[in-house]
């Protein structure tokens, strides 16, 4: 992912792997906070792999996806127990960690 950021007092825009709300003071000015004003993701197609989550062949994110739904379905009904597994991307467990 990159997301841009831009000052709140000079205006000005900088480019980070770094994802926040708001990142350190400014390096123009020194006054200023940069706030994040959007972010492009730039992913890579997903190889045809046998994924051991779903114990399935998968191809693309969406197929992932309803695999993941499936058996959730399949195992909140199997045990009486309400799941909802979702894909977590590495860069958003990495902005987690403390």
């Amino acid at each position: 992912m990159i997301y841009a950021y831009q000052c709140t007092k000079c205006r000005l825009r900088v480019d980070s792997t770094r994802r926040a709300d708001h990142l350190d003071l400014c390096p123009e000015c020194l006054i200023g906070l940069l706030q994040r004003k959007w972010q492009v993701s730039i992913k890579d197609t997903m190889p045809e792999h046998f994924n051991q989550t779903t114990q399935t062949h998968v191809s693309s994110m969406r197929q992932f996806t309803d695999d993941l739904k499936r058996n959730g379905e399949a195992y909140s009904e199997r045990t009486g127990i309400e799941v909802n597994y979702k894909p977590k991307d590495w860069a958003d467990l990495a902005a987690e960690a403390p």
